[in-house]
């Protein structure tokens, strides 16, 4: 099985933790923190829609073997569906919120 090097896992790791940050609200309204955050649901919302198979094939990876295209159609792509989907609406009432308030 591929196991990825350590600097692209930490690379990943940092920007995770990163954009997390910004999702949990770091960074308030300001427009790179939209912008990360509408960042972050569209890469999320792509690669749920678009599946690993096609990830992998767009990032240059090896073929993904049978386990990981079983457990992306049952757990991979729904969970980057759902976090895409609720950064979204985080952001979208984000939004509302600063309109109104």
């Amino acid at each position: 099985a591929h196991i990825p090097r350590t600097g692209p896992t930490v690379g990943v790791a940092v920007l995770a933790l990163g954009g997390a940050a910004v999702v949990a609200g770091a960074g308030g309204a300001s427009p790179f923190a939209r912008l990360i955050r509408a960042g972050a649901a569209g890469a999320l919302l792509a690669r749920g829609i678009a599946g690993g198979v096609a990830a992998t094939k767009a990032l240059r990876l090896p073929a993904p073997s049978a386990r990981f295209r079983r457990l992306d159609g049952t757990v991979y792509r729904p969970v980057c569906l759902t976090l895409g989907a609720a950064i979204a609406m985080g952001s979208l009432g984000r939004i509302r919120r600063r309109k109104m308030g």
